[in-house]
């Protein structure tokens, strides 16, 4: 299986696979005013498609998606948490909303939740539907990981170009202490790159509600193509943007 993480769903186009099997997209825009989907009409296709938790577990964009939660249910097939602490929050969530119903909803663990050896998979089986195995491990590892996991979760790889490097609470965008000046663009996500001394450039993905940022690995802007990752097995989610 083939899925696709888009910062902003105006990627959706752009990405390699024209129909992945899974659809991984920011909150962010959202939370910005952008208008939320309808479900099953998502514009990159997708046959699930999640929305995720917002990168930094607190904070103004934080607790405006915890109070639209039943609406981000009503759009999309489900929700990829990116903290271990997000698990305990959507069950809060779903308590304090009943017509949600969890078994409706595929539920997905992104890398920073660590899963990078059995105990850690062993964890998440029944809580989740499916967890990222840390990029950390070699492909090996991650392989040999991913062919141990546990019943009822599925494996997911990053590859190389959609890692993140850090996930900071400052603005990477501009110079200065500068709050909310706008250059990230209306719905953020337009940070620009940092450039380290050997000259490598890292994209920078930013949140102008609480003027944080990501910062991701040279070349993440480059798509795989599903075929280069043809020797995989069907239980195996390949991410490949």
């Amino acid at each position: 299986m083939i899925s696709v993480f888009l910062f902003s769903p105006d990627n959706a186009p752009l990405t390699a696979a024209p129909s992945p099997d899974i659809v991984h997209v920011s909150c962010i825009p959202y939370l910005c005013g952008k208008k939320l989907p309808e479900k099953g009409k998502f514009p990159g296709g997708g046959k699930k498609v999640l929305v995720s938790f917002p990168f930094i577990s607190r904070g103004k964009a934080y607790s405006l998606f915890c109070g639209r939660f039943k609406e981000f249910a009503s759009s999309f097939d489900g929700f990829t948490l990116q903290n271990p602490g997000d698990h305990e929050t959507l069950c809060e969530l779903l308590a304090s909303n009943p017509s949600v119903k969890r078994e409706e909803l595929f539920i997905a663990g992104d890398a920073a939740l660590n899963v990078s050896n059995n105990a850690t998979a062993r964890f998440w089986q029944g809580r989740l539907d499916s967890a990222a195995i840390l990029p950390e491990l070699s492909d090996e590892e991650q392989l040999e990981l991913a062919d141990r996991f546990p019943d009822g979760l599925l494996p997911e790889i990053i590859t190389p170009a959609n890692k993140i490097v850090m996930r900071s609470e400052h603005c990477f965008a501009v110079k200065g202490k500068t709050f909310h000046c706008g250059q990230c663009g209306r719905y953020g996500l337009e940070g620009g790159s940092l450039f380290d001394i050997n000259g490598k450039k890292f994209p920078v993905v930013t949140n102008p509600i609480d003027c944080n940022s990501v910062l991701l690995v040279p070349g993440s802007s480059q798509a795989f193509g599903p075929a280069e990752f043809s020797p995989y097995p069907e239980r195996l989610i390949l991410r490949v943007f």
